[in-house]
């Protein structure tokens, strides 16, 4: 998202209006992954859905290392809902991972640490694309980096994008899944308590 808009309005010489609609379709995607990941955490565990979900960022990140100036606002938006479907997958799982053996008295400092490490990251990502963009802008240039700093900072994305899928196939997952597991055959439990042999549902 930091990277996007300065690749279209700089590199390409496009409005904020034609950046902003270049952009937005990556909501769309992390709102259909969303919807499928909750389905299938329970079933494969956070483990597999994380780790494809970076493999796919690394992936995307790669396709957009090959944009030029000539690249269609288009296939932008398509490469944008892309990385979107596969940063849905990591959103979720990894925030309901994080807290799923977490003792009931400890979930309000968890999810603080949880928030403040998830914002950190978050905050380091746009200082390695800017340092990138800067060391790839020649002394003496324009002030706006040359279409090579874009690309050389989508690589290195890519690359912190495929180690940490890498290293998000090799976490344990048993207590998320075990947990998931349970309170799935606890809804399941409840509801049926509820509904009587007749079919109507007990008020």
């Amino acid at each position: 998202m930091y990277l996007g808009p300065l690749f279209l309005q700089q590199a390409q010489g496009r409005t904020a209006v034609e950046s902003g609609t270049g952009t937005f379709p990556e909501a769309f995607g992390v709102l259909l992954t969303v919807q499928v990941a909750g389905v299938l955490y329970a079933r494969v565990g956070p483990r597999v859905i994380v780790g494809c979900g970076l493999a796919g960022v690394s992936a995307v990140l790669v396709l957009f290392a090959q944009c030029d100036e000539d690249t269609g606002l288009w296939t932008f938006r398509a490469y944008m809902f892309l990385l979107g479907v596969a940063m849905g997958g990591m959103f979720m799982p990894t925030t309901v991972a994080s807290l799923a053996d977490i003792a009931r008295g400890d979930l309000a400092q968890a999810s603080t640490l949880n928030t403040v490490v998830r914002q950190t990251g978050g905050a380091l990502a746009p200082v390695a694309v800017t340092t990138v963009l800067v060391l790839g802008t020649p002394a003496g240039a324009a002030a706006e980096p040359p279409l090579g700093a874009y690309r050389s900072a989508y690589c290195v994305l890519a690359v912190i994008a495929a180690v940490t899928a890498v290293f998000a196939f090799t976490l344990p997952d048993g207590p998320a899944r075990a947990a998931a597991a349970a309170g799935s055959r606890n809804r399941a439990t409840r509801a049926a308590r509820n509904v009587p042999c007749d079919g109507v549902r007990k008020p």
